[in-house]
């Protein structure tokens, strides 16, 4: 793995700071340092005899209360800073020493232990990897990042069994994850057992499709070694498509371009680079949402909501077609055919409470206040914090909920300060 391609991502969350460190496709929790400090037994067997003093620490938690002075704890914060700026600049090696001495201060440091994880994943040191991911994983047991990892360690060291348990155990908390569900096509390949469901991947977003990409493209020597040329292909094929799959190191260049565009507000450059890929026959949810997105975007709206209904044809079992479209809808000041849009999400959906919360957002738009504001009393009286971010997340969202005569009362069960009502 290039270690040029070390990026820091940071996750979409409001208010918070940056959650991730993604390497190659790894993603590492960048945990705070003042991360609760728990110190449980149990460690697995290590090979080094830093290691064995650090699991000898450990059995002595079992029989007393480990205390860290204030000198141990700022010489380790120390080591963890001193590694990360290594891991920016693709010293591994010079990250790793850190990190060991670090964890030989304080062996259940979370940041220490999913920083060493990573970089022993990028050492190829697996193995190595995959014991920090376990020690990491007795501190958090439901972390899903290094959940992720580990998998892909136990994949890399053929232990097939435990990856396949740590998927399950994975999927019991995000049966949506990525990363999971491209680990359990390797798995199955593996075994040579049939592929999942065509349908989860023609509706990845664009830049999911990116991810995916790049996970196939950075990981290629790991996966042609553990799945073979034959089948390393069928599974870029599966994940991406036969059109992308066919031509990935040019589509990654065009998927790069294109969200570099949007990002600059390079519309329309944007939308006719990616016009390339369609024309090749692309023809996955996020293509089409991207492609119908850049024409509203250049002003085109009517051309981008002919688009979007294009989509939604495609994809008319899927309730997130649905809503996507109605939220356009509602943009465009169309909000009887919001109604209607949002109204089959719901049946598709009826137990998604977002698909409540938008159609009665439609419905105040439409002029139906009564219904309106039946569903908004159900909605933001069982779930006022999620009314509140989907409210927050979209200005003709806000505009509905307010237009009601009840919203006053709406915003302080939201918990809105009375001089913003």
């Amino acid at each position: 793995m290039d270690p040029a391609l070390a990026a820091v991502l940071a996750l979409s969350s409001a208010g918070r700071a940056q959650d991730y460190l993604v390497v190659d496709g790894l993603w590492v929790d960048l945990l705070p340092d003042s991360a609760e400090r728990r110190f449980d037994a149990g460690m697995p067997e290590l090979v080094t005899p830093l290691e064995a003093l650090q699991r000898g620490v450990a059995a002595m938690n079992m029989t007393r209360e480990y205390h860290l002075t204030s000198e141990d704890l700022d010489q380790a914060t120390q080591c963890l800073r001193r590694a990360e700026a290594h891991i920016r600049a693709g010293e591994w090696t010079r990250a790793f020493l850190e990190l060991r001495d670090g964890l030989a201060i304080n062996p259940n440091h979370p940041g220490l232990l999913s920083r060493a994880a990573m970089v022993s994943m990028q050492k190829r040191e697996y193995d190595r990897a995959e014991r920090y991911f376990a020690r990491f994983l007795e501190l958090r047991p439901n972390d899903l990042p290094h959940i992720v990892g580990r998998v892909e360690a136990l994949l890399r060291l053929t232990r097939l069994e435990e990856a396949e348990e740590w998927i399950e155990r994975g999927m019991s908390l995000d049966s949506q994850s990525l990363a999971l569900r491209f680990h359990r096509a390797c798995l199955r390949l593996i075994r040579e057992q049939p592929l999942d469901d065509q349908e989860y991947w023609r509706r990845r977003s664009l830049e999911e499709l990116y991810l995916l990409g790049t996970w196939l493209t950075s990981q290629h020597d790991d996966l042609e070694r553990m799945l073979g040329a034959a089948d390393e292909r069928k599974l870029a094929e599966h994940v991406l498509g036969p059109a992308i799959a066919a031509r990935l190191p040019e589509a990654m260049q065009i998927l790069t371009a294109v969200l570099q565009g949007r990002k600059d507000s390079r519309y329309t450059e944007a939308r006719t680079t990616l016009e390339t890929v369609r024309q090749w026959g692309a023809d996955q949810f996020g293509i089409l949402a991207a492609l119908a997105d850049l024409l509203v975007l250049e002003g085109r709206h009517e051309e981008g909501l002919h688009l979007w209904a294009d989509a939604v044809a495609k994809y008319k079992d899927w309730p997130q077609s649905w809503l996507s479209y109605g939220i356009q809808l509602l943009r465009a000041d169309r909000a009887k055919e919001a109604v209607t849009a949002f109204q089959e999400g719901r049946r598709l959906a009826p137990d998604e409470t977002v698909l409540r919360f938008v159609l009665a957002c439609a419905l105040a738009r439409a002029g139906e206040t009564q219904q309106a504001q039946a569903l908004f009393d159900e909605v933001v009286q069982t779930h006022a914090t999620a009314a509140r971010a989907w409210m927050e997340s979209d200005p003709v969202l806000e505009r509905a909920l307010r237009s009601v005569p009840n919203s006053p009362n709406y915003l302080r069960v939201m918990n809105i300060p009375p001089e913003s009502e």
